[in-house]
């Protein structure tokens, strides 16, 4: 809190004896207001085949994640990322994919993807780069939701350009296969699940 005093001079050069006082108090701007989780789903995904690299996966209802040598697959998973709310960065970002069938014991990496795809367009020979770091997770077991930790990647989706994720074995020398939803299956699609905080 800081006085503030000011006093009265009248023409002649006289001082009012009695100042007005005033206090006032400087306060921080309150902080951001980042909201709750968002969740968004899929906007493009197709998977794509080692052994057939001209042929595109985009309409089929199950993506598919292989490891086997020179006949891997590998999946695209592409999100229109929800507004950040001004002032906030990203705090937790989760993907998500449901599992119809699993191989156990392996680690699927989550890659982010550093190009433009289609849908109906992306295949093996033309699958684009990625970027950073693997976000990773265990294969699981049976069916059911499989979930990368993929903040790092979705802030640099927001900082750059959001082209999606890459999902793939974390070794594919050996022969196991993954498949998960996709969009056109109509029932637990990929998701993305975005938690922001005040930026420092």
């Amino acid at each position: 809190s800081h006085p503030f005093e000011v006093r009265a001079t009248d023409a002649a050069g006289n001082q009012d004896q009695t100042p007005a006082t005033r206090s006032w108090t400087v306060e921080a701007p309150p902080p951001p207001n980042c909201g709750s989780q968002q969740t968004v789903g899929v906007n493009a995904d197709s998977w794509i085949d080692q052994g057939d690299q001209s042929k595109n996966n985009g309409g089929d209802s199950i993506l598919k994640v292989m490891a086997k040598g020179s006949s891997s697959l590998r999946a695209l998973v592409k999100f229109n990322l929800p507004t950040a709310p001004q002032g906030c960065v990203v705090d937790t970002a989760t993907l998500r994919l449901y599992a119809g069938g699993a191989k156990e014991n392996r680690t699927i990496q989550a890659l982010r993807l550093d190009a433009a795809w289609t849908e109906s367009g992306v295949t093996w020979a033309n699958q684009p780069s990625t970027a950073g770091t693997a976000a990773t997770t265990s294969s699981g077991s049976g069916s059911g939701w499989r979930e990368w930790s993929v903040a790092a990647q979705v802030q640099a989706m927001y900082s750059g350009t959001n082209h999606g994720f890459l999902i793939r074995d974390s070794d594919e020398s050996g022969d196991a296969e993954q498949q998960y939803h996709s969009k056109e299956k109509g029932s637990d699609a990929p998701q993305l699940v975005v938690k922001f905080k005040p930026a420092p």
